[in-house]
């Protein structure tokens, strides 16, 4: 009886919080990225719902079934500080070159082939530096594939200041959910300065987020999208498809198309 009650002013209190998060998202929305306010005020989730699961914390249910089978915020910390010391990384780097005929025809391979040495070097002793992190404090470019509760994009910009970031949320009910989860405002504020660019695809396709990539590289230039961070939070075969194209349109930004 007495733990019922107790529980039951748990969830009322959570729920308050989370409607105050949502209302103040929304603000912050409407002013700066009025299209997803518009999209997101009256919207109704159709499979994805949070709710309270038996250990407490606020989680996600698809069609019935628990996203997240333990703590989501300590797991997305976890998901994050692997991803610091396995960052998935696109560059334009070269490699060496080793054909016997080709260093023979061309002279200055040998030079260029000295500099890739140094380039190794150098990000070998930068792993050095950050005591085993590969993802250093600030990078100009990443693309995250997928938001899920959110927790994981707050966890990273604790750590790391990305310049320029695009986020891609196929599904409309997992971006709906973060705008009662995370601070939004902060997130929005931070990207409001200091020449930082914040781009939003939310539910749209493949096709149209990497659009707006090639876009976004073109305007920051190809020395801001020299190193590429990739953050991809779930696993499923969308967003494997999405890392594909992506791949593909930095192949051919890098060949300069």
């Amino acid at each position: 009886g007495l733990r019922k009650k107790i529980l039951e002013v748990q969830e009322k209190i959570l729920g308050a919080e989370l409607d105050a998060r949502f209302s103040a998202n929304m603000m912050a929305f409407k002013k700066y990225y009025n299209t997803i306010y518009t999209e997101f005020v009256s919207y109704t989730p159709k499979t994805k719902r949070l709710f309270s699961d038996p250990l407490g914390f606020v989680n996600l249910s698809d069609e019935g079934v628990a996203v997240y089978t333990g703590d989501p915020k300590k797991d997305s910390r976890v998901q994050v500080e692997y991803y610091l010391q396995n960052p998935m990384v696109s560059n334009g780097c070269m490699g060496k070159v080793t054909d016997e005929q080709t260093l023979k025809r061309f002279a200055g391979i040998g030079l260029t082939n000295k500099l890739v040495d140094i380039g190794h070097k150098y990000n070998a002793e930068r792993t050095v530096v950050l005591g085993g992190r590969k993802v250093p404090e600030k990078i100009p470019f990443m693309m995250m594939l997928g938001l899920g509760l959110g927790y994981h994009l707050e966890s990273l910009l604790e750590e790391v200041d990305v310049r320029s970031l695009c986020i891609h949320e196929m599904d409309m009910d997992v971006f709906y959910a973060t705008l009662y989860t995370i601070d939004w405002v902060s997130i929005i504020e931070r990207y409001r300065v200091g020449g930082r660019v914040l781009l939003l695809e939310i539910g749209g396709t493949i096709s149209s987020y990497s659009n707006n990539v090639a876009k976004l590289f073109e305007s920051i230039g190809m020395f801001n999208a020299a190193k590429i961070y990739i953050y991809k939070h779930c696993d499923s075969n969308e967003y494997d498809k999405a890392l594909e194209k992506l791949n593909e349109i930095i192949r051919l930004f890098y060949a300069g198309w």
